[in-house]
């Protein structure tokens, strides 16, 4: 009896932990080309949504320079951008669907050219927030070439990035509402 019982445990286990979730796939993906790291020549942006449902996949956003080096890598839930401005009809039934479209909507608008801003400091100097990174700061304020690109990661969660030449990388500078 305890050995039927063992074995009725163990099955269980082993059926909860082999469930199909589905394939981690890319499901959307989002390119583009912007003057980011040098004024002179343009970068590649990337986002790619994975996994098996787009309500529970991840985004992940890359920046490429022309030899394919990735100079910035983030990634979050995909649910973080159904935070920002997403504001069905009231009394309005919300369904799965329409929260599937509007993470789409926000994949696509996410290299808009509204959201590189050169030279990069003004956002610094424009906005009320916390500067993450003062010695980028500074360097940005004397770089009236310098570009910065900000994106949305659920409510109060707009990243500024630039490009650093002393890390040869993207960074974060400032974090504002």
């Amino acid at each position: 009896m305890r050995y039927l019982a063992f074995a009725a445990i163990l099955s269980f286990c082993y059926s909860c932990a082999t469930a199909p979730s589905g394939p981690v796939r890319s499901l959307h993906k989002v390119r583009a080309n912007h003057v980011f790291s040098a004024p002179d020549r343009e970068d590649q942006f990337v986002a790619v949504l994975r996994g098996s449902d787009t309500l529970t996949a991840t985004v992940h956003l890359q920046i490429l320079l022309n030899d394919r080096t990735v100079i910035y890598r983030d990634s979050f839930a995909a649910e973080a951008l159904l935070d920002h401005g997403f504001k069905p009809d009231p009394g309005a039934t919300v369904t799965d669907a329409d929260r599937r479209a509007y993470i789409i909507q926000r994949l696509n608008g996410l290299f808009d050219s509204d959201r590189f801003t050169r030279p990069a400091y003004s956002v610094v100097e424009n906005a009320a927030a916390s500067i993450t990174r003062q010695e980028v700061a500074d360097y940005l304020e004397d770089q009236p070439q310098a570009t910065a690109f900000y994106y949305l990661v659920g409510k109060g969660d707009r990243r500024y990035i630039a490009f650093y030449p002393p890390e040869d990388q993207a960074v974060v500078f400032f974090n504002c509402c």
